[in-house]
């Protein structure tokens, strides 16, 4: 269904809430740019990452994979099966073990563009076009979603539940993560758009309590993309609307409302 077709068919319903982009939720959280997240990493200047090293903030793991810097953006490739290249917030005063918790939650939002892929083989990414994953762990639990180049999933579900089937490839596109500690579930949007709304994490792994990473995390699937800007804060926060989202929104309701008996 196309993002207008469904918020009309929220309008109709009466059920539009304001806060959020496309979908409603019982409990909406706050909003927030996240220009205005308390940690920002941007790939126009190099930022606080290296591609090929540890930073006071990034431990860089790699194997055999390949990194760049450059026009302004981070490119990573894993081409074949286990080879990996990942990004992990260590444990310092100012990175993410530090600052989040089961109880403040957390959001990561990334903006990239996917460039290729290889068909994974095992585990539950099996016939999947992932590419990229981002893992965010608070404590008590983690989620890992994985972005591929025309299917978003999250680890650990089932095979083949997409969350959204838009085309990764065509240009960059913003990915938010929100883990909504007072419901202890995840929500997920794509260019500000709410794509999955209370989804479950996975139950805590010790070995990756307080973890934040990005890239190509494990042996599953392999692939390659081009990173704008890896950007995340402490709380749960969806993505501000756009003004034009906002009074079609307000419209849509409107029109909701005259509809309903």
């Amino acid at each position: 269904m196309s993002r207008a077709k469904t918020m009309l068919a929220l309008a109709t319903a009466g059920v539009i809430t304001m806060g959020w982009c496309g979908m409603s939720q019982a409990a909406p959280i706050a909003t927030k740019d996240s220009a205005l997240f308390s940690h920002l990493t941007e790939m126009n200047d190099g930022g606080n990452l290296s591609h090929n090293a540890n930073t006071s903030e990034w431990t860089w793991s790699n194997w055999n994979g390949s990194n760049s810097l450059s026009g302004g953006f981070l490119n990573y490739s894993t081409p074949t099966t286990g080879t990996e290249t990942k990004w992990s917030s260590i444990w310092t005063s100012t990175t993410f073990p530090s600052q989040v918790s089961s109880e403040s939650g957390a959001t990561v939002e990334i903006r990239l563009k996917v460039t290729g892929y290889l068909a994974p083989l095992t585990g539950t990414y099996v016939g999947t076009d992932a590419a990229i994953s981002v893992l965010s762990s608070t404590g008590s639990h983690y989620g890992v979603l994985a972005i591929g180049a025309s299917h978003i999933y999250m680890r650990d579900a089932a095979v083949g539940s997409a969350y959204d089937t838009d085309d990764n490839t065509d240009g960059y596109h913003v990915f938010r993560m929100a883990d909504d500690p007072t419901t202890n579930k995840l929500s997920i949007w794509r260019d500000g758009v709410l794509i999955a709304d209370n989804v479950a994490p996975t139950t805590r792994n010790p070995a990756l309590d307080k973890q934040l990473y990005f890239g190509d995390g494990g042996s599953q699937f392999n692939g390659s993309a081009s990173i704008d800007y890896v950007r995340w804060t402490a709380g749960a926060y969806a993505p501000v609307p756009e003004p034009g989202s906002v009074s079609m929104l307000a419209a849509l309701a409107g029109l909701g409302l005259l509809r309903r008996p």
